[in-house]
């Protein structure tokens, strides 16, 4: 399950296994919200915070290196549809000197407790094709003149979205806004910010 595990990857569960129990559940159970959608973001900021008020000397490059290996271990479960019991099994084939005992066992009960709500959710992502947004360009363009217009002087918004769909293949959507329709898309954008900001 776990082949083409990520650069640092041993390092950052070697990282996991020294945060404390309590802290490293706190962790796993952020890194599952995220992954199924229930937050936007994991706040590392707060967590390192907390782990330095715990006695830890952990920095937050390793907390974050840690949150990203976890994320690896889940999303590899989530895509493989993986049971508890296979995904323990298959932290257990790494070897004692990568995953301690202890942190396969929280691994183990988070995943029984919320695996099969975060692989139904990422089922319902294939089913649906929803994409997700890779990359998102814009510019500002100034049209002065045409062929047929001499004197145009229009404003516009040109932006290129790159989006990934569900068996990752990234395809790019280019459009262009006059300075009113862009008007109109911040303001669509900052009411979703604030019903972002109302439920976070």
């Amino acid at each position: 399950m776990f082949d083409d595990a990520p650069t640092g990857y041993t390092e950052a569960v070697h990282v996991l296994n020294s945060i404390p129990q309590d802290l490293f559940v706190e962790l796993a159970n952020d890194v599952l919200d995220f992954l199924s959608y229930k937050v936007g973001a994991i706040s590392l900021q707060a967590f390192h915070t907390r782990l330095q008020h715990s006695g830890s000397s952990l920095s937050l490059d390793e907390v974050t290196s840690a949150s990203r290996a976890l994320s690896y271990v889940f999303r590899e479960a989530i895509a493989g549809g993986a049971t508890a019991e296979a995904l323990v099994t298959a932290l257990r084939s790494a070897g004692a000197s990568v995953w301690t005992s202890q942190a396969i066992k929280v691994v183990g009960l988070l995943w029984g407790e919320r695996g099969a709500d975060a692989v139904a959710i990422g089922k319902a992502q294939n089913v649906l094709k929803i994409g997700q947004l890779v990359k998102f360009e814009w510019r500002l363009g100034l049209a002065v003149s045409s062929s047929s217009v001499k004197s145009i002087n229009r404003v516009y918004v040109a932006v290129a979205l790159t989006v990934a769909d569900a068996a990752s293949r990234t395809a790019v959507h280019a459009f262009e806004m006059s300075y009113p329709e862009f008007q109109s898309f911040a303001k669509h954008l900052r009411d979703m910010a604030g019903a972002l900001d109302m439920c976070a």
